[in-house]
């Protein structure tokens, strides 16, 4: 065509590329190496003919890397930085856990919109909604639509959630949380959409806004193929035997589906020639839920290539023509190249500028990656970790995974009132008296990480290396890096507000729970109704006094509505403070709290 004709023409020529007009990032919820037709044309070859075209007529990045579960890889994307640099390492957010990726941290859509584009999010968050300054709205994103938490019902758009209790009262007992999830700006909207699947609502409205004028920032957020696994009975990929890989193909199917609609819109808006586009996973896929990572080690949570190295590309008029890339890339270097083709590269972040290995511009300062900190947990969760320097990776393990860690200390905390220093006492006596198995691979030669010691004619090609003594002086180089990296304090201290996050409170939708001053909206009560949701001024998510779920008494004396959203920080401090004071006096035993 034309088109491919002009884009060989500038590279070939090497003119520079103006600065891109639309900037496109989407990401696909736990897409495994295996689940693309590229990477498994057998099975998959008639399932993603939109991700193999675009692919093969791009920029297919063959070592992409991102973090081993969804919250790291979305926070490293928003911010170019590590997520062991955000105090994001340990363990991703969970619904009623007021913590977020810090403030004092710049997203992408925040330095996008100061140079003229016009942000839009579309699909899943999970960075962080405790507080109305965590959501997509107050870091950057002019427009949002999609989920807040980490998942949901794909066709009722409802998010369901566990909370066990804190407290020895409360042994062997756990609420379940259950409300709607789906927002268009700062309105829930998820009775208008209900029956139609996230996949073609978000698909829908990325279209929509890439059919709108000027300069364009567009992230959309699949919240597929992320479970429950659901698609439509007329999108089964029935030549495959295994019923769960089938369900999953479906979705798969339709998420390639989605991607040609976003591609016919970029075209049709006149907007492809400008465009940079990236489009990758978040993590490796989950093999219970049938997905695949190939021959690759491990899965999502995973430090093993199975859980990080995923299906990527770059797209778009100004992504180089028909190119496998087998350089190095991080999920922090699309931060990096989308800022560098924007004409604002930042050079204090984790992420390095990919642009003259990806894009068609002019190459002034080529980087060409050399190291991948996958992560370092805290001392908390093992120490674990994995880096990558070269051709050779260390895995140093925690006998227990990341989520097995989080679950005792939840079951901890049920049975008595710990500090921070006391359970990181229990949980290293229990869970960690004794290292994991660390681990060492030559992974371009053994990128499945295979350790085969029978038959095995090439160390480097088949063996975990790391007590092989041919390989001494890079284990010791590697493991001396290793510990001398830094990560910032862990967010993950086990505070979970529980009932006081629950949706009940805020006319049944997931909502942010805290005020301005962190207080939670439940601890003071002011409202006599419930509101319908809304996360702009005076119409803030409060709770309903008669719908509360705490176990306070049930007969009470009622508050008189009481509007402080234009007092003076001194009265907005004091007066639910004083109010908080005054309940607790009058409550009886056995109210329910969420301890830290």
């Amino acid at each position: 065509t034309l088109r491919r004709t002009m884009r060989v023409w500038w590279w070939v020529w090497g003119v520079a590329a103006a600065r891109p007009g639309s900037i496109v990032v989407t990401v696909i919820d736990d897409l495994g190496w295996g689940d693309v037709g590229y990477n498994a044309p057998q099975e998959l070859g008639r399932a993603t003919p939109t991700i193999d075209r675009l692919a093969a007529q791009g920029v297919r990045m063959d070592r992409f890397y991102a973090s081993p579960t969804c919250t790291a890889s979305r926070a490293a994307l928003m911010t170019g930085r590590y997520p062991m640099h955000l105090g994001l390492q340990d363990s991703v957010i969970h619904p009623s856990e007021p913590r977020g990726v810090p403030l004092e941290a710049r997203f992408l859509s925040e330095k996008l919109k100061d140079l003229g584009y016009r942000s839009a999010l579309v699909g899943k968050w999970h960075l962080g909604f405790h507080q109305r300054a965590y959501t997509p709205r107050a870091r950057g994103f002019d427009t949002f639509f999609g989920i807040l938490t980490g998942g949901g019902d794909h066709y009722s758009h409802e998010t369901t959630s566990t909370f066990t209790p804190r407290g020895s009262a409360y042994k062997g007992r756990a609420s379940v949380m259950s409300g709607a999830n789906l927002w268009h700006d700062d309105v829930a909207v998820s009775g208008e959409h209900e029956g139609i699947h996230t996949t073609e609502l978000y698909s829908s409205r990325a279209a929509d806004l890439i059919l709108e004028e000027g300069p364009l920032f567009l992230m959309v957020s699949y919240q597929a193929v992320h479970a429950p696994v659901q698609a439509p009975a007329r999108e089964q990929c029935r030549h495959l035997l295994d019923r769960s890989r089938r369900a999953m193909c479906a979705m798969i199917r339709m998420v390639d589906d989605g991607i040609r609609q976003l591609e016919a819109a970029l075209i049709e808006s006149g907007r492809w020639d400008s465009a940079a586009w990236f489009v990758c996973s978040d993590n490796g896929g989950v093999l219970r839920h049938g997905s695949s990572n190939g021959d690759l080690r491990g899965e999502k949570g995973s430090y093993y290539e199975g859980g990080i190295r995923v299906p990527a590309f770059a797209s778009g008029g100004l992504a180089r023509p028909s190119l496998v890339f087998d350089g190095l890339v991080h999920v922090t270097d699309l931060h990096a190249t989308t800022l560098a083709l924007a004409g604002a590269p930042d050079s204090l972040i984790d992420g390095l500028d990919q642009s003259c290995a990806l894009f068609v511009t002019t190459c002034i300062n080529a980087t060409t990656r050399t190291e991948i900190v996958h992560n370092v947990n805290s001392d908390l969760f093992g120490g674990a970790g994995a880096l990558r320097v070269g051709d050779f990776k260390l895995v140093v393990a925690s006998r227990v995974s990341e989520s097995e860690i989080y679950e005792y200390g939840v079951h901890m905390l049920q049975d008595d009132v710990w500090d921070q220093a006391e359970l990181s006492q229990v949980i290293h006596q229990k869970l960690l008296r004794s290292p994991g198995a660390s681990s060492l691979f030559d992974v371009s030669r053994n990128p499945n990480e295979i350790d085969d010691p029978v038959g095995c004619a090439d160390p480097a090609a088949c063996r975990d290396l790391y007590d092989h003594p041919d390989y001494r002086d890079v284990r010791l180089a590697l493991r001396a890096r290793f510990d001398d990296l830094q990560p910032s304090p862990s967010t993950e201290q086990w505070t979970d507000d529980g009932p006081l996050a629950d949706p009940k409170l805020f006319g049944g939708v997931w909502s942010p729970w805290r005020d301005d001053l962190n207080f939670p909206y439940a601890t003071y009560q002011l409202a006599s109704d419930s509101v319908h949701p809304n996360l702009n001024g005076d119409h803030a998510p409060r709770p309903s006094l008669d719908n509360s779920t705490s176990l306070a008494p049930a007969r009470r004396r009622r508050l008189r509505v009481v509007n402080t959203s234009h007092a003076a920080p001194f009265l907005r401090f004091a007066l639910p403070f004083a109010l908080g004071l005054f309940l607790g006096s009058r409550l009886s035993g056995g109210a329910a709290r969420a301890r830290a």
